[in-house]
């Protein structure tokens, strides 16, 4: 029987949720739900972070790629996939193991064990922005 975790995502920074994220996957092979993803935030500044994620919409050849998502939950996904080995057939049985939704609530099944991953508390006090308002810059 697998087991499953789910996350709430508000408030937590995206790199270090996504590490987190593949660390568990990657070791003990559970299934995880991440919930709240338009509440997650990438620290820095607005004009950086905006810049940084309209450079990698327009890398490539809109034909082959590579793509780039819009979305908030196709943005922490591809966060994931990127610290899983997502090339080797193992990576991509693991990346099937996640689960991203925007909703507040990741649902009522009876074996789910919830985690609470901390928040840097420097966030307070920094520049930061939600993925959901960046989803929404991007043009989605």
């Amino acid at each position: 029987m697998i087991m499953v975790i789910a996350i709430n995502g508000e408030g937590l920074v995206l790199g270090r949720l996504a590490s987190f994220t593949a660390k568990k996957i990657s070791q003990e092979n559970v299934e995880i739900i991440i919930y709240n993803a338009k509440k997650i935030v990438v620290s820095g500044q607005k004009k950086d972070i905006l810049r940084r994620y309209q450079q990698r919409r327009k890398k490539g050849d809109p034909i082959r790629g590579p793509f780039f998502p819009r979305t908030s939950v196709g943005i922490v996904r591809r966060a994931v996939r990127g610290m899983l080995g997502h090339t080797s057939p193992k990576g991509k049985a693991r990346f099937k193991l996640l689960k991203v939704y925007e909703r507040e609530d990741y649902g009522d099944a009876k074996d789910i064990i919830k985690v609470e991953v901390k928040t840097a508390k420097a966030l307070e006090k920094s520049k930061y922005m939600t993925i959901g308002k960046l989803s929404q810059e991007l043009g989605y």
